[in-house]
């Protein structure tokens, strides 16, 4: 039996390709529920074509508008599949119908919460059981317009006084204006109102501002900050301020700012930038950690030649150069075979995630051979910053001994005796040295007979011992500096709904391009070294895309949780935020710490400091 007065009234839909279905349940708690009311259809042929979340959210705007006598006036939940929400929020200011839809649900007081699909077997199966149901409906569309030529017979004003009579605060408020003599405890309550023409406003020093009933809270918003400029919370408040106020409006439009997926994808956060640097600690002898990485295209060389294989040991910085003619797994397999004979079999081998490393071809080799293959993360070439360093000094020295660029790759075996006679920091020694224990020399004559030194050597294990105690010396201080310039203590969970950073487009502008994928991922695993496994996931819980991301390139879409109260806002407290405060403050914050843990006292920036510069003490 249905009854406006229940404590608990709960709509559960869900979609298929043969239907839709929805079922209003009520009780006294969410443990003691009965079904009301259930309805269901037979999708039609242009319907069966919609995406799975846009077929979710029909769904919804379905059953409410079937249930419409039922629901107005009293507060429900929605229990469906979150990707419905996501699917909302994606595409409600850029397709038209979408954008309808959204503006149906004003008129409810809800919110929608995610079950798993395992629990909504008994709806699933109506959606799936539509005999009877009916073959054919009413579009939405139709039903919609039907809806607003009644509408049209009442004016705004009275539409508005309308929502804020349907508002029982607002109602109550109004109430108590109308009192002719209010008590004290009456009169501090309403001090801050006015009642005017019927309608309740707020006074905030010389303005009056319209008071906002909650259901035309979230048309505000969109107003002033979807359709006004996509501006932070500062700015947003402030629009709002111009003419209306509600309570907690800061709290409410941080949430809607932080769940909006145009922000999202399209503005890049400032300040430091997460992830903390993790060095990858020393191999135990020579080429056990092997970092691999191509460099070019170059010009086609007499040879054929286009790329560059490059190898760089972990532990001795001694550098291989390959000359290839392409960068496909063939080509990377016959060079590592070459390589494999003078310095034999490695343990490890890092690379990035181009095509040659990622291929089933490649790793066939490593498994059938014992080695382990490290991939970095999507756009972080930090991870293999060994031969990215390689790489850098290696670009200059082939233009300067290139005298064509067509011959760039004839005096690779030169170049590659430079860099394995040159000194590194890191080891304190040359690569040639801290391989074979002694420093060569290539050139005779004169000079090799005024070099005293030539007959030295020591034992290549000790010079390897003290080269890895330099190197971890080294990484300690590297670290330190590097840690100082990035942003601590950000995570992500596992099941997080994420954005990630994305390739630009090379046929166009990157200046205006978005900078995330327009298509959220989740997190399916947490992987050492800040990164994270993330996958896209459908409906049926199969996984369409799955990559590897660093905490840099992800950004977290997620409900504001805001469990301190916020004070009132005014005009006078509102202050204009710099521009880059603008993208800052208007994009979600990852979460930080789980739940029941203590809270992360994170670093932060100390003010900028005017100090006077060390020149002028001289004349002091």
């Amino acid at each position: 039996m249905y009854s406006p007065t229940a404590k608990v009234t709960e709509i559960h839909t869900d979609a298929s390709a043969q239907g839709l279905a929805g079922m209003m349940l009520q009780g006294e708690s969410t443990s003691n529920l009965h079904m009301v009311y259930c309805v269901s259809k037979t999708t039609t042929n242009t319907e069966q074509n919609y995406h799975s979340s846009k077929l979710e959210l029909y769904a919804i705007i379905w059953t409410l508008g079937k249930l419409r006598h039922l629901l107005l006036g009293i507060k429900f939940t929605i229990l469906t599949d979150c990707q419905a929400l996501v699917y909302l929020n994606i595409h409600k200011t850029t397709k038209p119908q979408v954008a309808r839809w959204f503006d149906t649900l004003h008129e409810f007081d809800f919110e929608i919460k995610y079950r798993p699909g395992s629990q909504m077997a008994h709806v699933d199966a109506l959606s799936r059981t539509t005999e009877g149901a009916g073959a054919t409906s009413e579009p939405m569309d139709t039903i919609f317009e039907g809806r607003y030529e009644v509408c049209l017979t009442v004016n705004q004003i009275d539409r508005i006084r309308f929502m804020q009579q349907g508002d029982a605060t607002i109602t109550e408020l109004g109430k108590l204006l109308n009192e002719s003599t209010p008590s004290n405890k009456t009169q501090d309550r309403i001090r801050d109102y006015e009642l005017i023409d019927g309608l309740v406003y707020r006074k905030c020093g010389p303005k009056r501002l319209f008071l906002v009933p909650r259901s035309m809270q979230k048309a505000i918003v969109i107003a002033a900050h979807d359709l006004s400029g996509h501006f932070s919370v500062d700015r947003t408040i402030a629009k709002i301020l111009n003419e209306y106020w509600f309570p907690m409006m800061r709290r409410y439009v941080k949430q809607h700012i932080y769940m909006c997926v145009d922000c999202l994808i399209h503005k890049r956060p400032g300040g430091r930038r997460p992830g903390l640097l993790h060095p990858i600690p020393p191999g135990r002898r020579p080429f056990a950690v092997i970092h691999i990485d191509h460099l070019g295209p170059f010009e086609t060389s007499i040879k054929g030649n286009r790329y560059l294989l490059v190898i760089v040991d972990n532990l001795t910085k001694y550098v291989s150069l390959y000359a290839s003619k392409t960068t496909d797994t063939a080509g990377v397999i016959k060079r590592l075979e070459e390589f494999i004979k003078q310095r034999g079999l490695p343990d490890r081998i890092v690379s990035d995630r181009g095509t040659a490393f990622t291929s089933a071809r490649f790793e066939k080799f490593c498994q059938e051979r014992g080695v382990h293959h490290t991939l970095n993360s999507t756009r972080h070439p930090q991870a293999n910053g060994q031969v990215e360093r390689v790489n850098r000094t290696l670009i200059p020295i082939l233009s300067i001994t290139s005298i064509e660029q067509c011959c760039w790759d004839q005096k690779l075996t030169e170049i590659e005796q430079n860099l394995n006679t040159a000194y590194n920091k890191a080891t304190k020694k040359t690569p040639y040295e801290t391989v074979y224990g002694y420093y060569p020399n290539f050139r005779g004559g004169a000079e090799r007979q005024l070099n005293l030194n030539r007959d030295q050597w020591t034992p290549s294990h000790k010079v390897q011992a003290e080269a890895r105690l330099n190197i971890e010396k080294q990484q300690v201080k590297t670290k330190e500096a590097y840690d100082k310039t990035k942003l601590a203590g950000t995570h992500f969970t596992k099941g997080e709904v994420v954005v990630m950073l994305k390739a630009p487009n090379q046929n166009e502008s990157a200046k205006l391009q978005a900078k995330y994928r327009s298509r959220p991922l989740q997190v399916v695993e947490v992987l050492p070294s800040d990164t994270y496994r993330v996958a896209e996931i459908s409906l049926d819980g199969q996984t369409t895309y799955t990559t590897t991301a660093h905490v840099s390139q992800l950004k977290s879409w997620r409900v504001l949780n805001i469990d301190e109260s916020e004070g009132e806002d005014t005009v006078e407290g509102v202050e204009q935020e710099e521009d880059q405060g603008v993208v800052a403050d208007s994009l979600p914050i990852p979460s930080t710490q789980s739940a029941g843990s203590e809270p992360l006292n994170l670093p932060r920036r100390s003010a900028r400091e005017r100090r006077r510069p060390a020149y002028l003490s001289q004349f002091e």
